[in-house]
């Protein structure tokens, strides 16, 4: 692996992401090399996405759960 340069960031100083590349680099094709490698990855990344934000959202309402949970017995001011 061949290390071009580190990139620039803002908020990730301590641990700067490489610019990097790969030569004589051995690999084998996943799937058929004819048959939509971009569609089939597009669809995983949706897929990805819809996971994620369904638990941001299950996330998010145990939170409210657990706040609405304790505001019920919790007692304030007599």
């Amino acid at each position: 692996m061949l290390l071009h340069r580190l990139k620039n960031k803002l908020g990730t100083r301590s641990c700067p992401p490489p610019r990097s590349g790969l030569q004589d680099a051995y690999a084998l094709p996943v799937g058929d090399p004819d048959g939509g490698g971009l569609a089939r990855m597009m669809t995983l990344v949706v897929v990805t996405r819809l996971h994620n934000a369904a638990a941001a959202a299950a996330g998010m309402r145990r939170g409210l759960a657990y706040a609405r949970a304790y505001a019920d017995v919790r007692g304030v001011a007599g």
